[in-house]
Parts: C-alpha cells; sequence; structure tokens
C-alpha cells in the first residue's frame, strides 16, 4: 500500500510540474519583459542588415526595397503577436518602426523615380509629365509619413517616459522643414512645368 501511495504522490507531482511547464510555455507574455520585445524589433532590422537608428541619406540609397518591405511585414506580424498585444507600450513602438520602415520606403521609391526623371530629355518632357505627378505624390506622401513618425514618437516619449531612453525614439524625431520646403518646391515645380506645357489645371 504504502508503494501504491508513493506511487500516486509521484503521478501527482508529475502532472502538478506539466500543468506549470504548459502555462508557462503558452500564455502569451512568456515572462516578457519590454527590453525582450525592443530586442525583436532590433532582430527584424538585423535580419535585414538595417540599423534603423543610424542612416544616412546615402545609405537609405543603398538598402534593398524588398527588404524594408519584409521588415514592414515582419513588423506587422509581430505587432500581432500576443506578447506585443498585452503590451501597450511594445504595441506603440511597433507602430513607430512600422512608420520608420514606411519612411524609408517612401524615400527609396522617390530616389529612384528622381533619378528616372533626371534621365528624360528635355524634348520629352512635357510627354513625362505623369512622372513628375507621381513624384510630387511620393514628396507628399514622404511629409505625411515623417509627421505621423515624429508625432507617434513624441506621444511615446510622454507616454512612457521609463521606457524612451531603451527604445531610443527620439533618435526618429525629425526636422520636419526640409520636407515641407521640398513638398511646396515640388508642387509649384509640377504646376510651372503643366502651364509651360499646356497643360496648366
Amino acid at each position: 500500500m504504502e508503494k501504491k501511495w508513493r506511487n500516486l504522490l509521484i503521478l501527482l507531482v508529475f502532472c502538478i510540474v506539466a500543468v506549470l511547464l504548459a502555462v508557462y510555455l503558452f500564455s502569451p507574455d512568456k515572462g516578457a519583459t519590454f527590453s525582450d520585445g525592443v530586442q525583436q524589433i532590433i532582430s527584424v532590422w538585423g535580419n535585414e542588415s538595417i540599423n534603423p537608428f543610424e542612416l544616412t541619406a546615402e545609405e537609405i540609397g543603398l538598402i534593398d526595397i524588398n527588404s524594408v518591405s519584409l521588415v514592414r511585414q515582419n513588423l506587422n506580424l509581430l505587432k500581432e503577436s500576443p506578447r506585443f498585444q498585452d503590451n501597450l507600450a511594445l504595441n506603440a513602438l511597433a507602430d513607430i518602426h512600422i512608420a520608420v520602415a514606411d519612411v524609408i520606403r517612401t524615400n527609396i521609391l522617390l530616389s529612384e523615380k528622381i533619378s528616372g526623371a533626371d534621365s528624360i530629355p528635355d524634348e520629352s518632357i512635357c510627354g513625362s509629365i505623369a512622372v513628375f505627378e507621381e513624384i510630387n505624390s511620393l514628396t507628399k506622401y514622404l511629409a505625411e509619413k515623417t509627421r505621423e513618425k515624429n508625432l507617434w514618437a513624441k506621444n511615446f516619449i510622454s507616454a512612457y517616459p521609463e521606457y524612451s531612453e531603451q527604445s531610443a525614439v527620439e533618435k526618429f524625431i525629425s526636422d520636419e522643414s526640409a520636407l515641407e520646403a521640398s513638398v511646396q518646391g515640388s508642387e509649384s515645380g509640377l504646376q510651372e512645368l503643366k502651364s509651360s506645357c499646356g497643360d496648366s489645371q
């Protein structure tokens, strides 16, 4: 009898350990911290060999647009994971990084379009107004996404000051004045082109 009770006790202990292990392994958070989430976000960028914190204009021009698109896709998947859904700070941080990916991707597209426009012969300019309209649209979109990125970064710092230094989101806050000037220059340039080509609207 004593052996039987001992076996039952061992079985009970084994079941308790198994249940506790299952709860740990399959709980949404798995004991995660904000630091864990930050490292996951950085790993998404690192898998594509991109450091979003230290990018220059020249470096952005060397980035493969498919790599940025993949980063954005994986950041979205990460944002929808239980760990990020259950942590408002991580969710907000993911939104900022997604906005950063959008800004980088738009920069690449805009640079490609401008480079293509530079090679258009003068005699073909009026037949290529659609190209300059697309450049104008991308310039406006870039300014919009930059404002969005800056706003979210500032809101994050205000809402989660305890995480501001660790997340380094202040590095994502950029000057908007130059972009606003680019938008105005692009718009006026497009209108002048249309006017000179007899396509004023």
